[in-house]
């Protein structure tokens, strides 16, 4: 990893981070990740710490112009046929960096828990930056690209690698304006059975700092803390969770409906949570918005997150079976780490026509009430 004058930069992460990193960041994944995902993504981090060790750098450790690359899954997390392994990721950041033939630092996820981008620096040996193109999950690499989905004159590359046991891996290398190349990778997710493990770049520091979001890995880790310490001394869980981001229990009852399904590399379709009163989810891989008896309550990217009322462990998209116990907790957008992209208004148009909703004049519209830290 690179260190000025020959010494280690950044923080070595431990088993406890694993811990803290994954609860933190299935909640803030708002509906595409959930419980059922904890043991996968502790095993990745787990073998990123036992391979080489991570260092959680920040940008400021490093030199403007050094250069970082995104690791993420394309396609549609509920998909129940994926051919993905975590290799897969490593695989595909390597065919980038080859592809890029210049000195890379670090490497950062699009967004949390981003357990791959762990497993990456690890193997390659490359710095984790404290940072994600957004610090809640996103349903497509537009409203992750940092503003790129406006610039249709910048060129980028990204690479993909993908296959099931026993058949030969399925890699690929895109370049060109963002939306040609991420139409490509979608295509090759469906190929994959719906998800395909991607990277692209790569990104100079600096600009990342601009137009990413800072400091999200931290903040992912800092709400497991909050999330293990409140379970290990019998306080409320969700209260601790509500009250670490500044949000509130939008409702607290059970699914009354489901209609999420899988089409054309999105999860798509609406869920339904009876608490006295109806409050209905819209899903596009994520959480896309939340109506209530008075209309539009929260649209992305404020956060929306389902989870367990008694554990408050966050609940996916694909575990909200009708009558299952259920709670909403929302926060606004201003008060954890986003990054440019969802502020570009060129990200919306294909998910509000997968979804046939308006989601641009409510996500682009500012809260001047609040203070933000987002990083745009």
């Amino acid at each position: 990893m690179y260190a000025p004058a020959g010494q280690e930069i950044g923080r070595r992460l431990t088993r406890d981070d694993v811990e803290a990193a994954v609860l933190g960041g299935l909640l803030l994944s708002a509906g595409g990740s959930g419980g059922s995902g904890i043991a996968r993504n502790r095993f990745i981090g787990e073998m990123a710490l036992a391979y080489s060790g991570v260092r959680l750098v920040q940008a400021e450790e490093l030199s403007a112009e050094d250069l970082a690359i995104v690791t993420s899954g394309i396609g549609a997390p509920a998909s129940s046929k994926p051919r993905t392994e975590p290799r897969h990721a490593v695989e595909s950041a390597r065919l980038l960096i080859q592809d890029a033939k210049c000195y890379v630092a670090a490497v950062m996820p699009a967004h949390v828990p981003g357990m791959n981008a762990w497993l990456v620096a690890s193997v390659l040996g490359l710095g984790l930056l404290d940072a994600a193109t957004n610090g809640r999950g996103h349903p497509t690499p537009k409203l992750g690209a940092m503003g790129l989905a406006s610039s249709p004159d910048v060129a980028l590359t990204q690479a993909a690698v993908g296959g099931g046991q026993g058949e030969p891996p399925l890699s690929l290398l895109a370049r060109g304006n963002l939306s040609a190349t991420s139409e490509i990778m979608r295509n090759a997710a469906v190929s994959n059975g719906g998800l395909i493990l991607a990277s692209r770049g790569p990104f100079a520091v600096d600009w990342i700092r601009q137009r990413g979001a800072a400091g999200a890995l931290s903040f992912q880790i800092d709400l497991g803390r909050t999330i293990v310490d409140a379970a290990s001394s019998s306080k409320p869980v969700l209260d601790a969770v509500a009250h670490f981001l500044k949000g509130d229990i939008l409702a607290l009852g059970r699914v009354k409906a489901n209609s999420v399904a899988f089409d054309g590399a999105f999860d798509v379709g609406h869920i339904d949570i009876d608490g006295g009163r109806i409050v209905r989810l819209g899903v596009c891989n994520e959480y896309m918005y939340a109506d209530g008896v008075d209309g539009r309550a929260h649209t992305f990217p404020d956060l929306i997150a389902t989870v367990d009322p008694k554990t408050g462990i966050a609940l996916e998209v694909s575990e909200l079976r009708e009558g299952v116990d259920v709670a909403v907790v929302a926060a606004r957008k201003e008060t954890f780490p986003l990054g440019s992209g969802v502020l570009d208004p060129a990200a919306y148009d294909e998910i509000e026509q997968a979804m046939n909703v308006d989601l641009k004049s409510y996500a682009l519209h500012e809260t001047p009430t609040a203070t933000s830290k987002a990083r745009v």
